[in-house]
Formats: C-alpha cells, structure tokens, sequence
C-alpha cells in the first residue's frame, strides 16, 4: 500500500501534461505532393491542435509554436509523429533520402 501511493501520485501529475492528448483525434492526415506532382496521402501522430490551421491557411512550424500539443514537443523533437510515414516508404510513394514531398499550399508559392 506505501508503494502504491508514490506511483499514483506520479500518474496523478502525469494525467494534465497529457490530457490535451488524448481527448482529440490521435492522428491526422496529410495531403502531400511528390515526385512528377503525383499527389498521396500520409498520416501522422498529432503534435498540433487539430483548429492549428482554423482560418484555412497553411503555415510552416516554428521552434516554439503555440499550436503545439503539450506533448507535442517532445512528439517532434523524437520524431515519433513521423513513424507512420514508413507506410509510404513501404507503398514506394516515399523515399528514406531525398527532398521530402509537401502540402500542395506551401509549394504551389515557389
């Protein structure tokens, strides 16, 4: 019973950093042009709030941004929001070297 109590209270101060979490969608989907234009999809795990790009318009990350989830920076700096993109490595949509594909917003201004 004196060991539970240490542990629960970790948990307890533990359950606020991650509640902004786990009450919205785990994961979200990207749109993404590649190589010749040829658009596909990616999904990855949320490190920003989901009305991050409420007013329509995309925008590029910034170190400290605000729109980040409280765990979304350590999300990012672990590159775990990544993982699910070997998915498209695998469907060869996606490639481990080279320039990364984009959102269509952001590139069709270059």
């Amino acid at each position: 019973m004196q060991q539970e109590i240490p542990t629960l209270a970790k948990r307890r101060c533990l359950l606020p950093n991650l509640s902004g979490f786990f009450s919205r969608p785990f994961s979200s989907t990207l749109f993404l042009v590649g190589r010749s234009g040829k658009r596909f999809t990616i999904y990855k795990i949320r490190s920003m709030r989901p009305d991050a790009e409420a007013d329509g318009q995309a925008g590029w990350s910034t170190p400290e941004d605000p729109r980040r989830l409280r765990i979304g920076n350590t999300i990012r700096k672990w590159n775990i929001d990544e993982i699910p993109q070997f998915w498209n490595v695998l469907k060869g949509e996606m490639s481990l070297v080279g320039p990364r594909p984009e959102r269509p917003e952001l590139i069709y201004n270059f």
